[in-house]
């Protein structure tokens, strides 16, 4: 009942007043209006066999049937017009509430939990329990309409007959039994089979998918497509056949439900039979009609509640891990909003292990960074360079020690603040698939629709030229995602386009974390070159396994096994011949003049 309290809250604040009127709208009038079309039919039958007697004028007929038109057409244009049009309107102000809702829970929570596999499952069902809120709503309404609908239709019984409202009442649950475990093991089954589902369009995706060029040269050159073909459908043919076994159960739960309406409808008919044949019931038309159709529709309103409760408790799953995701922690807002000039970081005697892990991955790590210096992180894979960046930028905070910027801790600052510090270029950097100018904006959004600025930067990342030799506009898309007209970048220039999104932004130090990973030695070159240019007279900080970057750097900070084992200038290190970064230095050289990789 949480979960469900829960996203009935959280869904009622996305748009109280059209949610108001919606619940009036659907609630009060549908359900209590059942009742009275039901009555003012069986009035208007009744009407029509007394007139047709002429023991009635014609003026009471026209009145019943007036009534029961003008329900019926207001209940029609509830149900078809008005409730469909709020429902939509409600839907897509919930969608964006919770769009924003989510997102800025995201931009909160620590940033560990990224980086953890099992939080991944977390947050893609917290997505689905946000859509979930809307069906779990209506859900919750049509069992409410269905609970009025029924009271309001055995009111109408009860006036026909005392005896047939208790009968309709036994009947009515014991329908709702059989058709809610006909339901839920229907859900059961259906989402066990979706899981072998979705591994067999993954197969299929693979094997027969138009768009993957590169698989289907592989598998030609494997040579294993038709023996996989076989192997996919022989695994949906048993897929099946498990299914179809276990799907018995649920016809057995249907048709005996659908028997037990049969013989209540037979009751109903036999009884009435009876009852005029020997005088003891002496009904009208109307009546008649009402008492047999009565059965069947009541049958329908306990289906109609048995498989909303279904529904209720398939999202309820969701729901919860929606609630666990606003659960979780969030990063401590600072509350220094102000970044002093030529400021100074300090790293002092920091230590960090990750969170639920026990191996500790800096030790005792001390340095500073001042304003306008560049520096070099070099060292071996898992030497802890990556590390101590997620650190200085406030992603971590340390186990032991401290990261101060002018005397104060870094998670003291905002994050606009921090913002305004460092900006990082990653080496798995994201590809937006969005307009050019959208894509520089991700750094800055201030500069969106400021075409000269964005120009500037496409310029300071050297690529602009590559934009306009493709013919492409700052409202050109860029991949194609969506159409085929839109704009191709080669490796490196998708790398330059990201600097240009970090670029965007006026920080005093910009990062470059293993940017040339994946680059030869003459892209790395050329990268390097356009970044000091595009930085102009802010400090830098690249990290790198490979020593390009080093020449380039004022100063070079060499890390081994999570410690700071030398600090210095190229020149300086190099002295040192028994020092690692002479050893690491000498050997990528040798390696680049014999044209290896590193």
């Amino acid at each position: 009942m949480k979960n469900l309290f829960f996203a009935l809250k959280q869904y009622y604040k996305s748009a109280p007043i059209l949610i108001t009127i919606y619940i009036f709208l659907t609630v009060l009038p549908v359900g209590v209006l059942t009742g009275f079309i039901t009555n003012y039919e069986r009035l208007m039958i009744n009407s029509a066999e007394i007139y047709a007697t002429g023991a009635q004028p014609i003026s009471e007929l026209i009145k019943n049937a007036s009534i029961f038109l003008s329900l019926s057409f207001l209940s029609l244009l509830l149900a078809q017009m008005i409730r469909p049009y709020l429902s939509e309107k409600i839907f897509l102000k919930n969608d964006l509430y919770f769009q924003k809702s989510i997102n800025k829970k995201f931009q909160k929570i620590k940033y560990e939990y990224f980086e953890q596999e099992k939080m991944k499952d977390l947050f893609d069902k917290s997505g689905e329990g946000a859509v979930s809120q809307h069906q779990l709503f209506r859900a919750v309404l049509s069992i409410a309409q269905s609970v009025l609908s029924i009271g309001s239709s055995l009111f109408a019984m009860w006036i026909i007959s005392n005896t047939l409202s208790p009968i309709a009442i036994g009947a009515g649950l014991i329908v709702f039994v059989l058709d809610f475990f006909r339901a839920r093991l229907s859900v059961k089954i259906w989402g066990q089979y979706g899981v072998e589902k979705r591994k067999i369009m993954q197969y299929k995706t693979i094997y027969g998918s138009f768009d993957i060029k590169q698989n289907q040269a592989e598998l030609r050159v494997f040579n294993t497509n038709d023996k996989m073909t076989n192997y996919i459908y022989n695994g949906v043919v048993q897929n099946t056949k498990k299914r179809a076994k276990k799907e018995i159960y649920i016809r057995i739960f249907m048709y005996s439900r659908n028997f037990l309406i049969f013989l209540l409808e037979a009751f109903v008919l036999t009884y009435v039979f009876i009852g005029l044949k020997n005088g003891a019931l002496n009904w009208p038309i109307g009546n008649i009609v009402v008492a047999i159709t009565g059965f069947s529709l009541l049958a329908g309103k306990f289906i109609g509640i048995s498989s909303e409760i279904t529904e209720i408790l398939e999202k309820n799953r969701k729901i919860e891990y929606l609630r666990q995701f606003y659960k979780l922690d969030e990063e401590k807002e600072g509350q220094i909003d102000s970044l002093p000039k030529n400021a100074i970081v300090e790293i002092k005697n920091v230590c960090f292990t990750y969170p639920g892990t026990n191996k500790e991955i800096l030790h005792n790590v001390s340095f500073s960074i001042k304003c306008g210096e560049h520096i070099a992180f070099v060292g071996e894979n898992g030497s802890g360079k990556s590390t101590i960046v997620k650190l200085i930028l406030g992603l971590y905070e340390p186990t032991s020690g401290e990261i101060l910027v002018n005397g104060h801790k870094i998670t003291d600052y905002t994050r606009d603040a921090r913002q305004k510090l460092f900006g990082v270029q990653y080496q798995d950097f994201y590809k937006y698939a969005l307009k050019v100018r959208e894509v520089v904006a991700m750094g800055n959004i201030d500069i969106l629709n400021k075409d000269k600025e964005i120009n500037g930067v496409l310029k300071r990342a050297n690529v602009y030229d590559a934009i306009k030799n493709k013919n492409a506009t700052l409202d050109t898309t860029i991949g194609k995602t969506y159409d085929d007209d839109s704009l191709e970048f080669s490796g490196g220039e998708k790398q330059r386009m990201s600097l240009a999104t970090t670029l965007a932004y006026n920080h005093n130090h910009l990062i470059l974390d293993e940017p040339t990973a994946a680059l030869d030695a003459k892209a790395e070159n050329l990268m390097y070159e356009v970044f000091m240019s595009g930085i102009k007279s802010k400090g830098s900080l690249i990290v790198s396994h490979r020593l390009a970057s080093a020449k380039i750097s004022d100063r070079i900070i060499v890390f081994k096994e999570g410690r700071v084992v030398q600090d210095g200038s190229h020149d300086l290190l190099m002295k040192n011949k028994s020092g690692l970064y002479h050893k690491m230095f000498t050997s990528q050289a040798k390696l680049y003049k014999e044209g290896k990789e590193i």
